[in-house]
């Protein structure tokens, strides 16, 4: 007869947080930085092996979840534009557009596969959590130390 099995296997990252330095050289109107620090996510896993027959049973299952910890590493670069750009209608003190990039990893975990239908043995299920993030940016930076400048409104 058939003897497959089917495996249902799930993961998930609730949320990804990160402390980071940067730092950098800033040349004209560039910047490139380097940037790193501490990482934290929650990530949780669950996998299930069921006999792929009519009974469809559960043979194996077992799952894992909590607070992971590692390490976040990556660069960007950003441009100043000048105060006269229409990407700058505030006229704020600098409108930089950057592109950054990170590589995240939270370690491995793991978690057991615990046998149903009097199965044995149990798996152990390993669990490695890292990924690589590129996002863009465009940054409104606001001078508050600056007396305030009354606002003329010309007609």
């Amino acid at each position: 007869g058939n003897h497959s099995v089917v495996n249902d296997y799930q993961r998930q990252m609730s949320y990804l947080g990160t402390v980071r330095g940067r730092i950098g050289y800033a040349f004209d109107r560039v910047l490139v930085y380097g940037t790193g620090g501490f990482a934290y996510g929650h990530v949780s896993a669950t996998q299930s092996i069921f006999a792929g027959n009519d009974a469809n049973a559960l043979i194996w299952g077992g799952n894992g979840s909590g607070l992971r910890t590692g390490y976040v590493a990556g660069g960007g670069i950003e441009y100043a534009l000048p105060t006269s750009s229409v990407l700058n209608p505030f006229n704020a003190e600098a409108v930089t557009l950057g592109v950054e990039y990170l590589h995240y990893d939270l370690g491995t975990s793991s978690f057991d596969l615990v046998g149903g239908l009097g199965a044995p043995y149990y798996f152990t299920d390993r669990v490695k959590t890292d990924g690589n993030i590129v996002r863009g940016a465009l940054n409104y930076i606001l001078d508050f130390g600056s007396p305030a400048t009354p606002v003329v409104a010309k007609y």
